[in-house]
């Protein structure tokens, strides 16, 4: 919650730009479906957001890298003892987090 409180419209933007480009979009298809018809749409839809919004630019930018897979929160970290941690429920402010509480 801090680091969201942080945030201003710049660093937003930037992080958009950043990660919402077709360099990094994965696309997930199921069910019966006609190549051409998938392909068709695809380049109707996608690639002329992509034109409108400038981000055409073929190939991923120098040194990106793609989250989760390539960035440092891709290592899964070592385990050498259990752990207890207790998480307080996220709320508007940090000093109203709620945890230990049974609701029927």
């Amino acid at each position: 919650m801090e680091s969201l409180r942080k945030l201003d419209l710049d660093k937003i933007k930037k992080y958009h730009s950043s990660y919402y480009a077709p360099h990094n979009l994965c696309l997930v298809v199921t069910g019966r479906i006609s190549t051409v018809v998938l392909l068709n749409e695809l380049q109707k839809t996608v690639e002329n957001r992509a034109r409108i919004h400038g981000q055409n630019v073929g190939v991923k930018p120098e040194g990106w890298r793609r989250p989760f897979v390539e960035t440092e929160s891709a290592v899964i970290p070592r385990l050498d003892s259990d752990i207890s941690i207790v998480v307080e429920f996220p709320a508007k402010e940090e000093r109203f987090g709620d945890h230990d509480r049974s609701f029927a």
